[in-house]
């Protein structure tokens, strides 16, 4: 009996617990990637190594410098905007980024869909005004202005 459970536990190592092998094929990596592209996957990849410091002041401190850049893709905006909303943990740091990069000049139509796609993700009700009012000053022309 302890033969054969002993048998079925090899079986049992053998089969399940292999290691793997992943083999990629170098001509399918692209041979230069856009300018744009760059700027867009450094930025990406900053706004995640932000993401991991281990104080919420420090990933704020971080998140805002970015949020106040004027070239910012619409791709890192919209990442920025997740990595807020998932890495800060108080709200007032998270208006706090919103605004700074809703009155950033080149605040895009994309992340401004994904700020109201997850405007619920903010407890307060006045919050989420001063959000929604913010967007709505920098989509309407100043009547001031005439």
């Amino acid at each position: 009996m302890k033969k054969k459970f002993l048998s079925a536990i090899l079986i049992f190592l053998v089969v399940y617990i292999q290691g793997c092998v992943v083999v990629v094929d170098e001509g399918q990596w692209p041979q230069e990637p856009h300018q744009n592209n760059i700027v867009s996957d450094e930025t990406i990849i900053e706004i995640d190594a932000i993401s991991k410091l281990a104080f919420d002041n420090s990933r704020k401190d971080g998140f805002k410098r970015i949020a106040q850049r004027e070239d910012l893709s619409p791709e890192a905006q919209v990442h920025l905007i997740r990595a807020t909303f998932k890495k800060l943990s108080f709200e007032n740091s998270k208006k706090e980024i919103l605004l700074t990069l809703i009155n950033n000049p080149g605040f895009c139509s994309a992340a401004e869909i994904e700020i109201l796609q997850s405007l619920d993700n903010l407890a307060f009700n006045n919050s989420k005004e001063e959000i929604l009012k913010a967007i709505d000053d920098v989509r309407t022309p100043n009547e001031n202005q005439y």
